[in-house]
């Protein structure tokens, strides 16, 4: 039995989510299991879905566990040397990828930090060994601002790719691939995907209301939700989605919903409150107001 601290838990928790970033090293991969919150687009983790709302949040970590440890440089803290380990090779190959210049350099991170990932499952499946390295919080926090400016960098590209607004999900179809073969054992090793993006929801804005603090930025992100399709003009109410008309079956079992049923444009209020909470955690007081009223 391993005993630990909250911290601790939490950079555990932070290494593990980072090296499980998507093949663009835009989304958190879904890795075959839930989709999180919204379970009606099931068939996600099984196309290489993931999700920028889960990216969202492990920004929002990062920013939490730097401030504490640059609150209290001089703390040591006590980690696994698995998790240890694990963040240190993440770093190395996190300012190495800040160097290149190759196309297929998220590709090819993506793959570094699956093995990675798989290599730490593989030595803990049965618990920690038991050592601990003790690192001080300046030293640390340094180590997560390097992997906070790669998210970053990320999330800043992929609205201006999307016209100002976050995307929350992506899936991925492999284009080229080989089969290996390892210990008389067929695997395929995929050489490169095609990223395909889903229409927008409102669960990408609200994450991106959490992580951008610029006021007049955030009220530009609002006037165009308010033009887009995610606004219903005649309840003048925001919708869970845009239309899903264009996507494939296999995404879940959204895209079978009627418009405006369950999990497929329609309006359901505890996503509409999470993002007029962030109206108003933004002082964004106008913009409340006009949409409170409704």
């Amino acid at each position: 039995i391993y005993k630990t601290n909250l911290i601790t838990k939490l950079i555990n928790l932070a290494g593990i989510k980072f090296a499980t970033i998507d093949p663009a090293g835009i989304g958190i991969e879904m890795e075959a299991g839930r989709p999180g919150w919204y379970d009606a687009l099931n068939g996600l983790p099984g196309l290489f879905g993931s999700s920028v709302a889960e990216t969202c949040e492990l920004f929002r970590l990062f920013d939490l566990l730097i401030e504490i440890m640059e609150e209290n440089p001089e703390i040591e803290i006590r980690i696994p040397k698995e998790v240890y380990k694990l963040i240190e090779k993440e770093v190395e190959e996190t300012e190495k990828y800040f160097k290149l210049d190759s196309p297929d350099k998220d590709h090819k991170f993506w793959e570094i930090m699956s093995d990675l990932r798989e290599n730490y499952r593989e030595e803990t499946k049965l618990g920690f060994e038991g050592t601990e390295i003790k690192e001080k919080c300046r030293k640390l926090s340094k180590k997560f601002i390097i992997l906070k400016e790669k998210l970053a960098r990320k999330l800043k590209d992929t609205m201006e790719e999307n016209r100002g607004f976050m995307p929350t999900y992506y899936y991925y179809d492999p284009e080229e691939y080989e089969v290996v073969t390892k210990d008389n054992t067929n695997f395929v090793k995929i050489n490169k995907f095609r990223r395909n993006k889903m229409p927008l929801f409102l669960e990408g804005i609200v994450k991106s209301f959490r992580i951008y603090k610029d006021k007049e930025i955030l009220r530009e992100i609002y006037k165009k939700v308010k033009e887009s399709e995610l606004f219903d003009k005649k309840l003048k109410m925001y919708k869970l989605n845009v239309s899903l008309k264009d996507q494939p079956i296999e995404i879940g079992r959204a895209k079978v919903f009627t418009p405006g049923w369950l999990e497929n444009e329609s309006i359901w209020i505890h996503m509409e409150y999470k993002y007029m909470l962030e109206l108003l955690k933004r002082e964004l007081y106008e913009e409340f107001y006009s949409d409170f009223r409704n």
